[in-house]
């Protein structure tokens, strides 16, 4: 049986990893049980957790690292 590797969305390079699905936090925040007051690691964890085994969960496509590396540039310039 494979790992699943489900991590949120970040600005890392995930494609240099095994196959992995990526969540976006805002379709995250839902399953977090807590509250928005309590945002932390074991809250957002169990959320990411919950949150990958729906069949109807959207997940983000992997970025390139030519697209990384435009998206990087462009944050330089703005600040």
């Amino acid at each position: 049986m494979a790992a699943l590797i489900a991590p949120m969305a970040v600005d890392t390079v995930w494609d240099r990893l095994p196959p992995v699905r990526l969540m976006a936090p805002k379709f995250v925040a839902p399953y977090r049980m807590s509250g928005k007051r309590s945002k932390n690691d074991a809250a957002d964890s169990a959320a990411i957790c919950e949150a990958v085994t729906r069949p109807n969960m959207r997940f983000v496509p992997v970025k390139s690292i030519e697209q990384q590396s435009r998206l990087f540039v462009h944050r330089a310039r703005q600040g």
